[in-house]
């Protein structure tokens, strides 16, 4: 007989009682292959788009993926590592890694204090505490260098002497006992006794898969993250290349060292802005008595904000997401050749990036995981254990009791970092400040609902703004009466600055045009055709949100992006760099994207994806193409290479050593001065000119008396610079300038002209 629910029948009564199983069936395989089509096609796209910076320097288009062949000459880009005739040097380097680590672990000190004093090393996963102490000691140094600067660097240098000495003091003690009483003193205060507890212990309570199948990818971002990290940092201790570096971001430290003070500079604009990374430069300028060595500690520091990053990157992701997720969001993050490239020159864009994520995610991890705690809101899509009960942060359970100061301490803390992002640029106070505030006053007023709290949290904010940011608007205010100089000029005025030049300025720095069209082309530009993006940003953080739409995280982080995506369409000149602040916050959303590939079993695609862009991006930056690569060539012929100043720098730098010490240079048109060793009279296109200063209206003999006066040995006209001034739509360049006038002022004996390179129409004259 027969029996009733055999084995052989099970299979014909589940397919008869659960229908959906075939239809669940078919939407996952119609899901897997909607997601293989739709990176498969993105990643063909990213490779074959025409690649601007490539294309000018060969004149013809270049795709993306004409830089793969490279992979089979590493001999040709080794070569361009080493000096000139194979040289390989290191040694010299180590003044200004030494001064830029040193620095760095007093910063990473008293960050740690400032975060056990406000009680919020326990409220944070302890992986966090690291990144956040450090960034918190840098926003503070640099407002205290720029308090003590402005009255004078005698003051700078005693202070930065205690700021570096009190926190190696301390841990050389602690080594020594620790070695020799076989006791460890207790370094809670120090800060590092919870810095030092292990970092991948889980916070969350999430059981995060540790089996074969995720070591490759651990193995892969892990590998990424050495090797970048490592090319960041012998790139960021090279000279400096770019432009906008040469001009100001290290031209004013350097002359704030010289003048020995931090003061308003009439003649270069952006020096008078906000420079709150660049203070990492003079201070090591200060601490080590030399520009040149003091200029590539500070430019080490600048680069290792990226570092700072990744790893506060990977463990806020790793804490709501998993490891695996943590290490694909920080690798990717590293990876994007925007990070190394700028990071690596010396801009600050990615340090501001660092600065905004940071301060979100204090914000976030003690004020809005409470709230969640709270309103048993969810963190995960699922999010529940083996038992079915919701899963949050320990920081978040065990923080709905008593509504008190940690609370507001969390508001300084955040109102700290906002002041460390408008240190950094103007922009800062949009990307950073504004919205910090904003989610910071939200959150704090749903834990605790009581107004009087709120307006002393409010306070606390504004209060940690003004002591990590605010000296840099009260300088501007005081030295030259508008506390955003040059902006706002309609409002408060500015000294020397008139509606001319403020007319000017608008101009170039307004969007070039809001239209539909011109959106999507931005868009567009953003997540595909941008100079140096990575290819793996846009379609993990598509999918990491798609996936996670209804977790509350990344909707709070979506909105970050977006926040940032608007200020910089409606309120920037887009600048591609300038939408660099959304980007951390994308890699967060590109973790749990690049782990959902293995939920729908497609870790090969991942893989493949993964490696082509790493070794894309790997190529990138070593051959040259996004950074200065002498990683290995003596620093004594960097400071001095042609490809890097070009010729006629390195020629005024040769005649430096002909002039009395105090002979100067007379720059007319040629702004980026910081490799030039004698003293030098400029100005940049936006400032008056020295020349015209000197010469308007006045004839040949008083114009020879006044260079007398001035001690003008030599006057170098960049005509190149000029003509790309006066371009349509560039920034434009005062008329006084032409070149008849030094040819008058040859015939009149005033000048004499001296010899240049042949390829070049600039004109180098000595003052008879």
């Amino acid at each position: 007989m027969k029996k009733t629910g055999s084995k052989r029948e099970i299979p014909h009564q589940n397919r008869d009682r659960f229908p959906w199983q075939a239809a669940v069936a078919f939407r996952t395989r119609a899901i897997r292959g909607f997601v293989i089509l739709a990176i498969v096609a993105y990643t063909l796209g990213f490779y074959a788009c025409e690649w601007r910076p490539l294309s000018e320097a060969f004149q013809r288009p270049v795709r993306r993926f004409e830089i793969f062949p490279l992979v089979l000459l590493p001999d040709q880009i080794v070569s361009q590592w080493t000096g000139s005739h194979g040289e390989i040097a290191l040694g010299d380097r180590i003044p200004a890694l030494a001064t830029a680590f040193i620095m760095l672990f007093a910063a990473f000190w008293w960050g740690s204090w400032i975060l056990v004093g406000l009680r919020l090393e326990n409220r944070l996963i302890r992986g966090e505490n690291g990144p956040l102490a450090i960034l918190i000691g840098l926003a503070v140094s640099s407002h205290l260098i720029l308090i003590s600067g402005l009255v004078g660097l005698y003051w700078t240098r005693w202070l930065l002497r205690f700021w570096v000495v009190v926190p190696l003091a301390v841990a050389t003690w602690t080594l020594l006992r620790k070695l020799f009483a076989q006791r460890v003193w207790n370094p809670r205060g120090a800060g590092l006794k919870w810095f030092m507890r292990s970092s991948n212990s889980n916070a969350t309570g999430r059981k995060d898969s540790g089996d074969a199948s995720t070591f490759p990818d651990r193995l892969i971002f892990t590998g990424a993250l050495i090797v970048f990290g490592t090319l960041l940092v012998l790139a960021a201790v090279l000279p400096p290349t770019d432009f906008d570096v040469r001009e100001y971001h290290l031209q004013a430290p350097k002359e704030f060292f010289q003048i020995g003070a931090v003061t308003f500079l009439p003649h270069n604009v952006y020096a008078n802005m906000p420079l709150g990374a660049e203070m990492h430069v003079l201070g090591a300028m200060v601490l080590l008595g030399d520009i040149w060595t003091g200029a590539l500690a500070g430019k080490l520091i600048l680069g290792l904000y990226a570092v700072a990053g990744a790893w506060l990157v990977s463990v806020f992701t790793s804490r709501y997401f998993g490891s695996v997720a943590g290490l694909a969001a920080a690798g990717i993050f590293i990876t994007t050749p925007w990070v190394i490239s700028v990071s690596a020159a010396g801009l600050v864009d990615v340090a501001l990036a660092v600065m905004v994520f940071a301060g979100f995610v204090v914000i976030w991890e003690t004020l809005g995981c409470s709230e969640l705690a709270k309103r048993g809101g969810k963190f995960f899509s699922p999010s529940t254990d083996a038992k079915g009960t919701l899963e949050l942060p320990q920081s978040a359970v065990g923080d709905v009791g008593p509504e008190g100061t940690q609370k507001l301490s969390a508001i300084f803390a955040a109102g700290l970092l906002a002041g460390g992002t408008a240190s950094l640029k103007y922009t800062g106070l949009a990307y950073g400040a504004v919205p910090m505030a904003i989610l910071a006053g939200r959150l704090l007023w749903r834990n605790v609902r009581d107004v009087k709290t709120l307006i002393i949290g409010i306070f606390l904010f504004v209060l940690g703004l003004g002591l990590a940011g605010g000296g840099w608007y009260l300088k501007n205010l005081v030295l030259a009466g508008n506390p955003v100089y040059p902006m706002g000029y309609a409002l408060f005025d500015g000294h020397i600055w008139d509606a001319a030049k403020a007319a000017r300025w608008h101009r170039v720095h307004s969007p070039p045009g809001f239209s539909p069209f011109t959106l999507a082309k931005d868009l567009l530009r953003v997540t595909l055709t941008s100079d140096w993006q990575g290819a793996l940003v846009a379609p993990f953080a598509v999918l990491g949100a798609v996936k996670l739409r209804r977790n509350r995280l990344v909707f709070h982080t979506l909105v970050q992006v977006g926040w940032i995506f608007l200020i910089w369409w409606f309120f920037t000149h887009r600048i591609d760099r300038f939408w660099l602040p959304m980007l951390p916050f994308l890699c967060v959303l590109c973790g749990p994207g690049f782990a959902t590939l293995g939920e729908l079993r497609l870790r090969w695609l991942g893989r493949l994806v993964v490696l082509t862009a790493i070794l894309w991006s790997l190529l990138v930056v070593t051959s040259g193409a996004a950074v200065y690569n002498r990683f290995l060539a003596p620093l004594a012929e960097l400071w001095n290479d042609p490809g890097r100043i070009g010729q006629e720098h390195v020629l005024l730098n040769e005649l430096y050593s002909r002039l009395p010490h105090d002979a100067k240079l007379l720059s007319v048109g040629e702004a980026a001065v910081f490799d030039l060793r004698m003293p030098v009279l400029y100005a940049t296109c936006f400032d008056d000119q020295p020349w015209e200063r000197m010469t308007k209206g006045k004839p040949p003999e008083e114009i020879r008396h006044e260079l007398k006066i001035q001690k003008i040995a030599y006057v170098y006209v960049n005509w190149l610079e000029i003509a790309r001034y006066r371009s349509p739509g560039n920034y434009g360049f005062t008329d006084f300038v032409q070149p008849a006038q030094f040819r008058e002022l040859v015939k009149a004996g005033v000048l004499v002209p001296a010899l240049m390179p042949a390829d070049t129409p600039n004109q180098l004259f000595l003052v008879k």
